[in-house]
């Protein structure tokens, strides 16, 4: 998890004593397919801080074609509970294709869901999550002229979530 746990300088070493929480939301995850793969790796600032552009990059490949696509024009849709979706969406472009898939969350780690926590250096009411979920496809994979049907692939990936106060 990307957090913050000293905000003191070099000269002052004492440890921030309220809730740091995460700096960050974001998502990684693969999709696993018969005849494909896809990669991604998106992350949101919502904090009130204006940091640089954040992670974001996506690969599609189709190892029994030994063909291989960057993936950043996609879209990430959390579905559900902001702080522990029960599904997402992802769409997008990539060269001489494009992804449109729903996926269902079948499991999570910690098996009992996601922890929420409070508290983040810039808003002490905020809520904020730490979680994996294993997630099942469908849809389609468009790679030229060919379609691809997506029922069932499975996929995995890790998160953090956060909802602030205000």
């Amino acid at each position: 998890m990307h957090r913050i746990y000293y905000g003191s300088s070099a000269v002052k070493k004492e440890a921030i004593r309220r809730g740091t929480g995460s700096v960050l939301a974001f998502s990684c995850m693969v999709i696993f397919h018969d005849e494909f793969y896809i990669m991604i790796s998106h992350s949101d600032n919502p904090t009130p801080a204006d940091f640089p552009k954040f992670q974001y990059q996506g690969r599609v490949n189709f190892p029994s074609r030994d063909v291989s696509f960057t993936f950043n024009g996609f879209t990430l849709e959390s579905l559900g509970n902001p702080l522990q979706p029960n599904g997402f969406r992802l769409y997008g472009p990539f060269e001489n294709g494009y992804v449109n898939l729903t996926g269902d969350v079948v499991a999570y780690w910690p098996p009992k869901g996601w922890h929420v926590n409070r508290g983040t250096w810039w808003d002490l009411k905020a809520k904020y999550t730490w979680g994996r979920a294993l997630i099942k496809w469908t849809g389609t994979v468009r790679l030229g002229s060919e379609v691809i049907e997506v029922s069932g692939a499975m996929g995995v990936g890790e998160f953090t979530r956060v909802v602030s106060s205000v």
